[in-house]
């Protein structure tokens, strides 16, 4: 119910969200049928607002809260190797954006935000059009192309991303653009 800040105020709930959102990521890698299916159908209640929405343009709306749709993006996040927890950290990004104007968990949540939007809306015209019109200008979809390539490219510097999965977010990608 309460509206997100540029800066949260309690990191849990960033931490949480960011969790809930690698969670339906692998779940959207390891089913993409069914749970793709589910999601792209999914409707979010917002009490406060006695509202609701569907979980796309949600995601697309938390995309651009997140500073997606501007200049400031960036890249981040987690995965494993060899059975190693390579969780990326708010540090490293810095370390590797050299940007201090765009919160670190801003950065985390534009890129999971990005990487599930990307995939829900990858084979589906009609929900392209809804994120391009929600996202708007002449080019709809740059910001979130620019946003994954520095995610793929920030995990192919820690060798974080597997073969497969780096294919798809280049496939992903170039569709993008």
């Amino acid at each position: 119910d309460d509206e997100r800040t540029r800066t949260p105020t309690n990191d849990s709930g960033s931490q949480l969200l960011n969790a809930a959102l690698v969670l339906l990521i692998n779940m959207v890698e390891a089913d993409a049928v069914g749970t793709t299916k589910k999601l792209r159908s999914a409707v979010v209640g917002l009490p406060a607002q006695r509202t609701q929405t569907s979980f796309v343009e949600m995601l697309a709306k938390l995309f651009l809260q997140s500073g997606g749709g501007s200049a400031m993006e960036d890249p981040p996040v987690d995965d494993d190797e060899d059975g190693k927890s390579q969780h990326v950290t708010a540090d490293m990004i810095k370390s590797y954006t050299g940007d201090d104007s765009v919160g670190n968990d801003d950065l985390i949540l534009q890129a999971y935000t990005g990487l599930l939007l990307a995939f829900l809306i990858e084979d589906h015209a009609a929900l392209r059009a809804e994120v391009a019109s929600i996202f708007g200008g002449p080019a709809p979809f740059q910001a979130l192309a620019d946003t994954l390539e520095r995610f793929h490219a920030f995990h192919e510097s820690l060798n974080s991303i597997s073969a497969a999965s780096s294919e798809r977010l280049i496939k992903v990608v170039k569709w993008l653009c």
